[in-house]
């Protein structure tokens, strides 16, 4: 019988099947006696421990320990959820450019009435509202760039800072615009003109910006987004100077003394548009955040 090879280049004898069947008959006793280690030595089994290693059941491939099918089954779970999320932002994008369109529609055709307006009635608040629809334009257009991709990959927090970059210098333009001018129209105490149909007009319109600030904030909680949250305060405020002109404009026709809280409610406006500019731009350029995260926790 040959002899195979070992670690130290030491030869160990191969027992033949004579050899293996007198062990079997003599029993464990006599290789205690004669000293000598038995065919099945765990010295000689360690060479041969890792070249076999068979499964309990016939399928080898389910008892492998490099397959994991709790793991395939972790990642289709995974992939189904990522597709849910990805059906549900597509969701909330169209809703979104939904209300933007709506809100755009609106910010059109009041920009162009109230500048109309503004040039016959010396109102700082008929030019504030205007000044501000215009900015609705504005924002508006701004979140139908942000959303347009159906994706929200990548890009979309490069959009959000740079949307809200334009939003924060937009407000600030607008709020120190509004603010100059209506105090040129206090201190020089110009008074307004208003006529009967203006208030009936002007508390629909603020209904309206009214109910678009609320959706456009409902929809910015789902999506997480400051851009869409500048455009929900734009909104917000519009909707509130609208309020106060219309205001204005019933007390001015039984309190004509009264026509500096038309300039007062252009200033106050002015001033909460200027505040949302600057933190805006502060929170980007000094904090690198996002603005209006608060919204969204």
């Amino acid at each position: 019988m040959k002899k195979q090879d070992t670690e130290k280049g030491n030869t160990v004898p191969l027992p033949s099947s004579k050899t293996v069947c007198n062990v079997q008959d003599d029993g464990p006793g006599r290789h205690q006696e004669d000293g000598t280690s038995p065919p099945c030595s765990p010295k000689l089994a360690a060479h041969f421990k890792a070249e076999f290693n068979p499964a309990t059941k016939d399928n080898v491939l389910e008892k492998s320990p490099c397959i994991s099918f709790t793991e395939d089954v972790g990642n289709s779970a995974k992939k189904h959820e990522t597709v849910l999320e990805m059906n549900e932002r597509l969701k909330w994008r169209k809703a979104t450019l939904a209300v933007t369109l709506a809100s755009l529609v609106a910010s059109v055709i009041f920009c162009a009435a109230s500048f109309f307006a503004s040039a016959t009635t010396n109102s700082s608040s008929v030019l504030a509202s205007a000044l501000d629809t215009l900015l609705s334009v504005f924002s508006a257009s701004v979140v139908i760039w942000r959303f347009k991709d159906p994706s929200n990959g990548k890009i979309g927090p490069k959009r959000e800072k740079c949307g809200s970059i334009a939003f924060g210098i937009a407000f600030t333009v607008n709020g120190f615009i509004t603010i100059a001018v209506s105090s040129f129209h206090l201190a020089h105490e110009m008074r307004p003109r208003h006529s009967d149909l203006l208030w009936p007009v002007l508390m629909g319109f603020s209904v309206v910006y009214c109910v678009l600030a609320l959706i456009e904030f409902w929809i910015s909680k789902k999506l997480k987004s400051s851009v869409l949250i500048s455009l929900c305060i734009d909104d917000a405020v519009t909707s509130g100077l609208l309020l106060g002109l219309a205001i204005s404009a019933l007390m001015l026709d039984q309190y004509p003394l009264a026509w500096y809280l038309d300039h007062i409610v252009a200033l106050g406006l002015a001033v909460v548009i200027l505040a949302c500019g600057i933190k805006i731009l502060v929170e980007i350029f000094v904090y690198k955040e996002l603005p209006f995260q608060y919204f969204m926790s």
